[in-house]
């Protein structure tokens, strides 16, 4: 399949989208292999389905690193508001003050941020007093569990760090759409369309791709295809 998808027509580099598409029209050949044509039984043998999830994690690698070229949020920003939030929380659970670091002064945790990161986290019918109540005790447990390392909040609040990259992502949705399709008029024969701010803006993003990810243009631009038929569409 590597050696098929390295031959691929469709790609001028060995991509991943190449050896997903290999897999995929594995999958539908169940003549090929003896294992393609066991049964599903409650998801075992799904192959196709464990294609589809290969492709999903792959497009949030992907997904990630195209905002991360474009100076858009990333992953990092997530767990900084979470953390934050949760320090206020603590804070506001003991009675406490927290220094301002920009002025120095000692003041109460920030009533507005938390609302608002609840806002996003939060089910709707969930009293808000007795949810940061339970999420300090949840902290707590975890840490009793583990007593070393840095705490990792994804990892104790999934669903809510899915949650708030869910959101963010949705507001960022139509933004990271235009940026693509800028990027896809620079590659393309459309580049004199754009303003010269516009061109400067897309070599800064296919400069960090190339920089930090190791994409060249050619792969750049099949990522970046991918995202607008897979995420970004309306």
């Amino acid at each position: 399949m590597i050696s098929n998808a390295a031959q691929s027509t469709g790609y001028k580099c060995l991509t991943p989208q190449a050896v997903l598409e290999e897999l995929e029209a594995l999958t539908r050949d169940k003549s090929v292999y003896e294992f393609l044509q066991q049964e599903v039984i409650d998801g075992y043998h799904d192959h196709e389905e464990f294609v589809r999830m290969a492709e999903g994690e792959y497009l949030d690698v992907l997904d990630e690193e195209v905002r991360e070229a474009m100076g858009l949020i990333s992953e990092k920003q997530y767990r900084t508001q979470f953390e934050r939030y949760v320090l206020h929380v603590l804070a506001w659970t003991r009675g406490e003050r927290l220094r301002n670091l920009h002025t120095g002064e000692m003041e109460r945790p920030d009533e507005e941020m938390m609302a608002q990161t609840e806002a996003i986290v939060m089910a709707g019918a969930e009293d808000r007093r007795e949810f940061r109540r339970g999420l300090i005790s949840a902290v707590g447990a975890h840490r009793l569990e583990h007593t070393e390392g840095v705490l990792d909040y994804s990892q104790i609040f999934p669903d809510l760090f899915r949650r708030l990259r869910d959101h963010f992502f949705d507001e960022r949705k139509r933004t990271l759409r235009k940026n693509a399709e800028k990027v896809l008029h620079y590659l393309g024969e459309e580049r004199a369309q754009l303003s010269s701010r516009e061109q400067q803006q897309v070599a800064e993003t296919l400069r960090g791709m190339q920089e930090k990810y190791g994409y060249c243009e050619h792969c750049a631009k099949d990522g970046i295809i991918l995202l607008l038929a897979r995420r970004y569409t309306d």
